[in-house]
């Protein structure tokens, strides 16, 4: 029954995921999962903001989006987010200001590695900025246990 549920419930997150996500900010962009390792790589654009679509932007959504999102389709199986249950994300509320603020720690955890602008309509003036990014998913990982927003897995639940 467990595993019915379980498989219910992936079945349904797959479908409401998809590829568009929101970020804290309102910020409403879209991914595909490129890689999933001990750098994750994932490309990141905004149609909203099209061109205006910032590399620091991309960046800080690229980390909220393995924190909070997890990952789905593309070139990669379903990735859940790190922050997965209530008691983490809590726990991560009280740093996200000084995590994500400029020149922030989740700076040490992506890297940009190319920026494209990439045509997605027939005008010229649909031309957006299309960003790859690499995402450390260990030393992410460590960094939350550290600050003990998540429990290392050799302790106890």
């Amino acid at each position: 029954m467990k595993k019915l549920l379980l498989g219910f419930s992936l079945f349904l997150g797959l479908i409401l995921t998809s590829f568009e996500v929101s970020s804290s900010k309102n910020t409403y962009y879209q991914y595909e999962c490129l890689s999933v390792g001990i750098d994750t790589k994932i490309k990141i654009w905004s149609p909203k903001k099209g061109l205006k679509y910032k590399f620091q932007d991309a960046l800080k959504d690229g980390v909220n989006l393995i924190l909070k999102g997890g990952l789905v389709g593309g070139n990669c199986n379903k990735l859940s987010p790190l922050l997965s249950s209530t008691i983490s994300i809590e726990k991560f509320s009280k740093i996200e200001g000084s995590f994500f603020k400029k020149g922030g720690d989740y700076l040490k955890y992506v890297n940009l590695i190319t920026k494209e602008n990439e045509n997605k309509g027939v005008k010229l003036q649909n031309n957006i900025a299309v960003y790859v990014v690499s995402i450390s998913l260990q030393e992410l990982e460590k960094y939350l246990i550290q600050k003990e927003v998540l429990k290392p897995l050799n302790k106890g639940f």
